[in-house]
């Protein structure tokens, strides 16, 4: 009996020399004992350890030890070695053998025998585990470690449920809505600069040159189209980072590129009322009777209503008519209150008058940031309506230009049944009686004519009266007081009183008598004229007298 107890402890024993010796083994040792048992030699050694342990630790019955081969030459073991798989630049840790549990020992007898003093350990051929058939074969190359890690990490990302749903959502590119968001604080207000922004330049994009859908940057006061991520405002907010922008349309603010209204901030009202000033009829009425004095941003003290024009190149002769018209209260009225935008008038009014009264607002505001105006988007108005007669780098004749604006506006402010704003200001009428002269063949304006005994009566309706000036003198007086020679409004308005006579082109005498005085007149004279001998050159008349008001009042004709 202890005889046959020998062997079961020798075979135990054999097992257990063989596990501890199976990662001492080369890699040829270990790939001979995985084919003498019917296994997979490819791998790693990490892999074909594991592959042996599992192995030996799963069989059962002892096989003889594979005859011990002599040890291969170094080059052999090269070329041998070379024929298998490429190793991983990384090799792949052997997974941990599981715990090897020791079968139970039989009872020994009272004086065992010695074991023998060299025992060869034995291996039984055993069949592969269902474990080890489903076992994957580790990756020969490190691609296919790495192309098994991607494909394991993203079994289990599709595994894991999601977290929050909308998270995913905001973290997704979406386009921006149409709809705009607003808010009534913006943290980028701070940077608005007042002293830069001038809204009197014509409104259109200084990248595109469009006048569509315009921003003014109020960090820069540059103009720009759009607030779309592809347009020149939102590149602009991005590159320069500027981001209050104003509408030039109606006034509201915007901040970019985060593309919300700024809504309720008081702190851009002075910016709005500069961009379009706003009236009322008690605030209009003030103007004709309360001097308001301001500071500009820069310091300089003005009057409202009587600030300068910016003369662009050779705008200046339109610039001393629009200062004489805004003087005038009833039609500064109208177009303070925005008279001219009512629905009785908007079928008649062009972009002329729209310009016009934006001038007029402008220069009445008290709210405005330096104390002078640009006219510039009105005189391009003038140049489109006059089909280029008059332009802003030619000069022209102030008289031609106030009658055709007169004309202009008159017509485009006429409401149906009504009377113009510029008929019910500057229209009056005139008796003209001619004598010694055959009437002719058509009348002037609306005028009525009638003839009695070589006298030709007509009625002539005018919004300006044209005086002339006497020659001048060929001699100085003997004092040499008037190098200039003056003379008095009240001798040149004696041409209107119906007893001073004027020769006619054709041989007759005329008179005028004014019938119907406007409730402002408008008087011109010429004091230059051209010289024949010297081309370029003017020649002056003389100077036109107005230190005696009551005098002029005086000579008023009354209508009779």
């Amino acid at each position: 009996c202890a005889y046959l107890l020998l062997p079961t402890r020798a075979k135990a024993a054999g097992v257990m020399t063989a596990l501890d010796d199976v990662p001492k083994m080369t890699v040829a040792k270990l790939r001979d004992a995985l084919q003498a048992k019917g296994l997979d030699t490819t791998g790693l050694k990490a892999a074909l350890v594991a592959r042996l342990q599992e192995a030996l630790q799963s069989g059962g019955a002892d096989v003889p030890a594979p005859s011990p081969k002599p040890s291969p030459g170094r080059a052999s073991k090269r070329k041998r070695d070379s024929t298998s798989e490429p190793p991983a630049p990384a090799p792949e840790p052997a997974p941990p053998a599981p715990a090897l549990e020791p079968a139970p020992e039989p009872p020994l007898p009272a004086e065992p025998a010695p074991p023998p003093a060299k025992a060869t350990p034995t291996v039984a051929p055993v069949a592969p585990s269902p474990a080890s058939e489903n076992r994957e074969a580790a990756p020969v190359s490190a691609m296919d470690a790495r192309a098994a890690a991607i494909a394991a990490l993203t079994a289990d990302l599709k595994d894991e449920p999601d977290e929050d749903p909308a998270d995913d959502a905001a973290q997704t590119t979406v386009r921006p809505s149409k709809t705009t968001q607003t808010t009534t604080a913006c943290p980028y207000l701070d940077t608005v600069n007042r002293s830069l922004l001038d809204f009197d330049f014509e409104k259109c994009c200084s990248v595109s040159l469009s006048p569509h859908n315009v921003y003014a940057c109020l960090v820069c006061g540059k103009y720009f189209q759009g607030r779309g991520v592809t347009t020149p405002a939102y590149t602009h907010a991005l590159e320069h980072g500027h981001h209050v922008f104003l509408r030039l349309a109606d006034g509201k603010s915007f901040c970019l590129p985060d593309s919300y209204e700024i809504k309720n901030d008081a702190s851009l009202e002075d910016v709005r009322s500069v961009l379009d000033p706003r009236f009322t009829l008690a605030d209009a009425c003030a103007t004709n009777s309360t001097k308001q004095w301001r500071h500009g941003l820069d310091g300089k003290e003005f009057l409202t209503g009587t600030v300068g024009l910016n003369n662009l190149a050779e705008s200046d002769y339109a610039n001393c008519v629009l200062q004489c018209l805004t003087r005038v209260f009833p039609l500064r009225a109208f177009f303070l209150t925005r008279e001219e935008k009512h629905e009785q008038h908007a079928k008649r009014v062009s972009t002329l008058t729209l310009r016009f009264g934006e001038l007029i607002r402008k220069m009445w505001n008290p709210k405005a940031f330096k104390g002078q105006v640009s006219p510039h988007e009105l005189m391009r108005a003038v140049a489109s309506s006059s089909g280029g007669k008059f332009k802003v780098a030619s000069r022209s004749d102030p008289v031609d230009f106030f009658q055709w604006l007169l004309h202009a506006l008159g017509r485009e402010t006429k409401a149906k049944g009504t009377q113009s704003i510029v008929d019910k200001c500057f229209s009056g009428a005139m008796e003209v009686r001619t004598v010694g002269e055959p009437p002719a063949g058509d009348g002037v304006g609306t005028s009525e004519t009638a003839e009695t005994e070589g006298v030709t009566t007509q009625t002539v309706p005018f919004k300006m009266l044209a005086l002339d000036l006497p020659p001048p003198p060929l001699f100085q007086d003997s004092m040499e007081k008037n190098i200039i020679p003056q003379v008095s409004i009240v001798e040149l308005l004696k041409k209107y009183d119906g007893v001073s006579t004027t020769a006619t082109p054709r041989g007759g005498l005329r008179t005028h008598r004014l019938t119907q005085l406007p409730e402002y007149l408008i008087v011109h004279y010429k004091r230059f004229t051209k010289n024949a001998f010297f081309p370029g050159k003017e020649q002056h008349h003389r100077y036109v007298s107005h230190q005696d008001p009551a005098a002029a009042r005086g000579a008023r004709a009354v209508p009779g």
